[in-house]
């Protein structure tokens, strides 16, 4: 996963389009392609979700919701009021395909943020 989001990165892997791990509202986008976010919708309320930080820390985040959202609406999709969001685009790119989740914990004995 690219630390910034530019369209060349976002080419090759899922990017951070805002926040972080450490300050929350962490928004992570990537194509729909099946090695990235393609699978995304496949999601359900409840799912869980394991996501390594560079250090090989590891979060365990629950989905809370999952949306499709206007692909305009930049200033609801970085809504901080969740841990994490995942987006992609709609097939045709008209649309977001959005997964809204909560950190459950952090693994690893490390202390809860």
């Amino acid at each position: 996963m690219q630390s910034d989001w530019s369209y060349p990165k976002l080419r090759n892997n899922p990017c951070v389009y805002a926040g972080s791990i450490q300050s929350g509202g962490l928004v992570i986008l990537a194509h729909n392609y099946d090695c990235h976010f393609g699978r995304l919708n496949s999601l359900h309320q409840g799912s869980e979700i394991l996501l390594t930080d560079a250090v090989g820390q590891e979060y365990k985040y629950g989905v809370e919701e999952i949306f499709v959202m206007d692909a305009t609406d930049v200033e609801e999709m970085t809504d901080e009021s969740y841990d994490l969001t995942l987006f992609t685009c709609t097939y045709g790119g008209k649309a977001r395909v959005t997964v809204r989740c909560m950190l459950q914990n952090q693994l690893d004995g490390y202390p809860e943020i």
